[in-house]
């Protein structure tokens, strides 16, 4: 939604390199993921010190932070038709599907935490922000119960034997169903491959080598590097048989 790289930060200081890389950018307003735990106050007083907006989304449990996130996606103009459901105690399922998420601006929510799928689920604010969704489950009955989502419309669950199957399924369901991505083209989300403008003489084919536009004022995202680095290695492996990025005006999606 906001075209904002994503930056890792230590819990307690912000890291050199990502300081400079901050300068570099020319940011003007920085988002902070997590609650003080995560990144300290001295993170968001050093970026304010520096004349740099700060706007921290967070809530006092992992559900509720990725509820908080959600809410301010939809808030920035993401999608209102469609949710990712997801396990939050094995985060590959969530990073297999954070790329399609970013480039079709659907929140991943998600559920509480549950140390079996039968304890996992989402009470009433999670029900009233899915409620109206299509929503896409990640992951199998052992990762989110048939019965914690029984009330809501899902539409599809991306479910494998294994986690690299799962990964596989979810690859295969956003790359492989082009009718699922023209609805999401349809209802004003961002194309597969890249921004589209008119040519000489009226043609409008997707352009070579442009991504999307920057916005005006830079923005970023900071995440506690720890639990971004757990993350990172549930996402190492190879890239999916079948899937290869977009040639014309295709640009990777970022988490």
């Amino acid at each position: 939604v906001l075209d904002a790289p994503l930056l890792l930060t230590h819990s307690d200081e912000l890291p050199s390199e990502v300081r400079t890389r901050i300068g570099q950018l020319h940011a003007t307003h920085v988002y902070i993921l997590g609650g003080t735990v995560a990144v300290s106050s001295s993170v968001e007083e050093e970026l304010e010190s520096h004349g740099i907006e700060v706007s921290r989304i967070c809530g006092d449990t992992i559900y509720e932070t990725s509820l908080a996130i959600s809410q301010k996606i939809v808030e920035l103009g993401g999608s209102s038709d469609e949710a990712i459901v997801a396990n939050p105690t094995a985060f590959q399922d969530a990073v297999s599907a954070s790329s399609f998420a970013y480039r079709y601006h659907v929140p991943i929510l998600l559920q509480t935490w549950g140390d079996t799928a039968a304890d996992r689920g989402y009470d009433q604010a999670g029900l009233d922000f899915l409620a109206g969704r299509e929503c896409i489950v990640l992951g199998g009955a052992a990762a989110v119960s048939d019965d914690s989502v029984s009330s809501l419309d899902v539409v599809h669950r991306c479910a494998g034997a294994t986690a690299y199957d799962t990964s596989l399924a979810i690859a295969e369901y956003f790359v492989g169903a082009p009718h699922r991505l023209e609805r999401l083209h349809r209802l004003g989300h961002r194309p597969l491959h890249g921004r589209r403008r008119p040519r000489r003489g009226g043609d409008s084919r997707p352009a070579r080598g442009r991504g999307p536009s920057r916005p005006a004022k830079r923005q970023l995202r900071l995440l506690q590097h720890g639990r971004a680095r757990r993350l990172h290695r549930c996402a190492q492996g190879r890239r999916p048989p079948g899937a290869r990025a977009g040639r014309r005006g295709g640009h990777a999606g970022r988490v």
